[in-house]
């Protein structure tokens, strides 16, 4: 039978993750490079892509609070369900295996 059917990742889990339109977001660019991600990095092409505009083109104070939310939010919550690892002792951001369970969702 068709459908989504998630190796990792509850259903569940995978929804509450992408209910978010931000986050939603976030899972698509992790989702394009997986791998690891300086948290700077990552937050230039959050903020770039939720403001829909170029990298070169964010102020210091749309990165700073990119980076806020990315660190107290969205990050916290990717790592709770194991999507990746993250701690904020570490400017680095590994993804896992079960984000290619949010791929299909995306």
């Amino acid at each position: 039978m068709g459908g989504y059917d998630p190796n990792e990742l509850s259903k569940s889990a995978a929804y509450t993750i992408l209910a978010d339109d931000r986050r939603r977001i976030l899972v698509g660019i992790l989702l394009e490079d997986q791998g690891e991600w300086e948290v700077a990095e990552l937050t230039a092409e959050y903020v770039a892509r939720t403001r829909d505009t170029a990298v070169d083109r964010l102020t210091d104070e749309m990165t700073r609070r990119g980076r806020i939310e990315l660190e107290h939010v969205h990050l916290p919550r990717l790592n709770d369900h194991g999507v990746i690892s993250y701690s904020h002792r570490q400017p680095l951001i590994v993804t896992e295996n079960s984000i290619a369970d949010l791929e299909p969702l995306v």
